[in-house]
């Protein structure tokens, strides 16, 4: 198992009327985690040896549910780092992502209705880019050569629009809710992964899910 340390700074209070911010610096460290073994002394499979850092900043403007207005606006600035291996430069985190910004808000309209939405922006996860490929005649195949630089590229932002519309029907004894939920709603293609030709002269990108909407009912008694 891998060990974990975890601190974190923050200061709150009201900026404006209704809103409030929340303004957070944190910092975690991670010993042992699990890397690839550089030699084949090290023994096989994966080894417990890398050490990571994750230092932050994260920011909250809040708007209370008062009235039909309910919000918040969240962005995080973070580096996350892992050293494999004692004689090694540090590098990115798999999972480094540099700006996250999520805003949510919901409007509550007449006649019990209420519209809903949320936006989010993050920055790409680090991969480990293409140096150049060899062609094998004994195999008539390609052999792909990964970047020295490990984790050195990035692909494309993630970023995506969710709405729902909600509808109430209240009844003496029990109560009737319809929604109608669109996820990705602008149908934005979100790379996942990159994949190669034959040859690997030319890459295009493994996208997460489109445009979803789902329709439903549900009561309450």
């Amino acid at each position: 198992p891998f060990y974990s340390w975890e601190s974190a700074l923050g200061v709150e209070g009201k900026v404006w009327d209704r809103l409030t911010v929340d303004i957070q610096v944190f910092h975690k460290q991670l010993w042992d985690m699990i890397v690839e073994p550089r030699t084949p002394w090290e023994g096989f499979g994966n080894v417990n040896a890398g050490r990571g850092r994750i230092v932050g900043l994260e920011v909250l403007l809040r708007h209370p549910p008062v009235g039909r207005f309910f919000g918040w606006i969240a962005y995080t600035l973070m580096r996350g780092t892992v050293q494999p291996h004692p004689d090694l430069k540090r590098r990115l985190l798999d999972w480094d992502q540099t700006h996250i910004l999520t805003a949510v808000g919901s409007y509550k309209l007449p006649y019990n209705m209420e519209l809903s939405a949320r936006f989010r922006l993050v920055s790409g996860n680090p991969y480990t880019g293409l140096a150049s490929a060899v062609y094998k005649e004994d195999q008539d195949d390609w052999d792909r050569i990964s970047s020295a630089c490990v984790n050195c590229a990035r692909y494309p932002a993630f970023h995506q629009l969710d709405l729902r519309f909600d509808k109430k029907f209240i009844y003496d004894r029990w109560m009737l809710s319809v929604y109608l939920d669109i996820q990705n709603f602008y149908n934005r293609a979100n790379p996942e992964s990159v994949n190669y030709n034959f040859d690997y002269s030319r890459k295009a990108y493994q996208s997460l899910l489109p445009i979803i909407p789902s329709l439903g009912i549900r009561g309450e008694f």
